[in-house]
């Protein structure tokens, strides 16, 4: 404790404040990013989890740098703790007139979604991923999704969603290696899938008015 300096109450109801202010205005399914230090992460964290102030030093031990933590705040009742330190997917964005080995990805976030299966396959896994209703229509039998960020080719589609098999080198260098039953992902359609959409919207399919 440093004389003179900031209380933990006051520390807390600092992040609090900090945290409300982030998320106001926000709509339903809404996201937020807040970047900020290793204490910050702890502090809060441990008041999710209604711990104490030495579960919260512990928690910052552990904070890696560029680790996520991510928080569900409902409209109403307490927040829930949906991961914590997760390691990131980070890589650089590909330049155009580069070698293109996967679809445009463009860095959105279209939707969430969730993994529901996993399974081993060869040498790599199989992993099943209920979608939103919504974008379903843009997924299809091999064509392409971005999940966390990384380009992949749909092996199967399901009732609910799809599957994608993924091979040794992909579970090694992205996040896909850690997924597990209930685990949220970031979901970005093809851009090419949804400006097709948008054409056959605005102009009916061939043929429809003739």
């Amino acid at each position: 404790v440093v004389a003179g300096g900031e209380s933990w109450t006051d520390f807390g109801e600092r992040i609090r404040t900090g945290v409300f202010a982030a998320c106001a205005g926000l709509g339903r399914d809404d996201n937020v990013l807040i970047v900020t230090s290793g204490g910050v992460i702890g502090r809060y964290t441990s008041e999710v989890l209604d711990a104490g102030a030495d579960a919260a030093i512990q928690l910052n031990l552990q904070t890696r740098n560029t680790g996520v933590t991510e928080v569900i705040r409902p409209t109403s009742g307490n927040a829930r703790l949906v991961s914590f330190n997760a390691v990131p997917h980070l890589e650089r964005s590909l330049a155009l007139g580069e070698r293109l080995g996967g679809h445009l990805v463009q860095g959105h976030v279209d939707d969430a979604g969730e993994v529901v299966a996993v399974r081993a396959e060869g040498e790599g896994r199989r992993v099943a991923f209920r979608l939103p209703e919504a974008l379903r229509r843009f997924v299809a039998h091999k064509g392409s999704l971005a999940v966390d960020g990384a380009s992949l080719t749909v092996a199967a589609l399901t009732t609910d969603g799809c599957e994608i098999a993924y091979i040794p080198h992909t579970l090694a260098v992205t996040t896909a290696g850690r997924y597990e039953p209930g685990r949220r992902v970031n979901l970005e359609v093809d851009l090419l899938a949804r400006y097709m959409a948008r054409l056959l919207e605005e102009t009916g399919m061939p043929g429809r008015n003739s």
